[in-house]
Parts: structure tokens; sequence; C-alpha cells
């Protein structure tokens, strides 16, 4: 299987492990599923201690193939530990944003709290001002109608001649 159809966790783990011998990237991958076939493999003929010690490139294949497949386990457990880290910073900082989203919401509510407060009191000032407004409206007609009758009275008491001279001084 290519390098680049594989998923991008399996493609890092294998451009990680290196030959020590030629620093060429080697494909654990396909290793690790060369192992799983041999062991999967049916087995038609036991294959005896003195064919195995006769044959010591089947020996180092199998021992190559051994090494690889714990570089690739070694190079998956750091693997894990990289994410793992990164998603206990994500879950510190979510905690953390919770936290302050929290503070937030609380000075927000006591803001929102004073505010309400506020706008009570000033409907209650408001209130109390109209009052004394509609009371000031009220000695004001007062004030008019008395002053408006004391006049009218006063004028029906003043003889006709009276008027035309008190007519004549104000226009002189």
């Amino acid at each position: 299987m290519p390098l680049e159809s594989r998923p991008p966790g399996i493609r890092r783990v294998i451009a990680r492990a290196q030959d020590g011998a030629d620093g060429e990237p080697r494909d654990l991958a396909e290793d690790l599923d060369n192992v799983m076939r041999f062991i999967q493999a049916p087995k038609s003929q036991p294959v005896s201690a003195a064919a195995m010690a006769s044959d010591p490139t089947h020996l180092h294949a199998a021992l190559e193939m051994v090494k690889r497949a714990a570089q690739a386990m070694d190079a998956m457990e750091d693997h894990a530990h990289v994410v793992q880290a990164k998603a206990q910073e994500l879950a510190d900082q979510a905690r953390y944003d919770v936290r302050t989203a929290r503070q937030q919401i609380a000075a927000l509510e006591q803001r929102l709290s004073e505010s309400e407060a506020q706008g009570e009191q000033l409907e209650a000032r408001l209130a109390e001002a109209e009052e004394r407004a509609r009371a000031a409206q009220e000695w004001l007609e007062r004030f008019h109608e008395t002053i408006n009758a004391a006049f009218a009275s006063r004028h029906q008491a003043v003889p006709t001649e009276g008027r035309m001279q008190l007519r004549t001084v104000a226009a002189g």
C-alpha cells in the first residue's frame, strides 16, 4: 500500500521510522501487514530447527520484521502521548474558558440586576415628579380661578364712570 493512501497518523509513523543503515524511510505498515500474513498463513509443513538454522536470511528477515513492528509500536505510543497531551491541553483550555464565561455571566447578571434596580428607582422618581407636576397644575388652576373671580367681582363693583377713568389713566 503506497504511503500517500494511508491515513495521516500512519503516514507519520511510517515516515518517522528510519532504517539505521541507509536512512531511507521504511514502510512499517507494510512490514506489519507482512508479519500478520506470515502469522495467519496456513502451516503446510512444520519447519525443522535444522532448516531454520541453515537459512539465516529467513531468521534475519523475521527479526527485522519484529524490530520494525517494535519501532512502529514505539512511534504509535509516542503519537498517542502527543495526542493525549494535546487533548489534556484542550480540556484545560475548555475548563478555563467555561470558568471565564461563568465569571462574565455572573458579572453581567450583577450589572443587569443593578440596572433593573436603577430603572425602578428612576420610574419611582418619574412618578413622583409627575405627581408634583399634577399637583402644581391643580394649584395653578386654582390660583387662576381665584384671580379671575377676584377681578370679575372687582370689575362688577366699579361703576361705569370709574371704568372709563381707569381706561383713560391706563391709556395715558
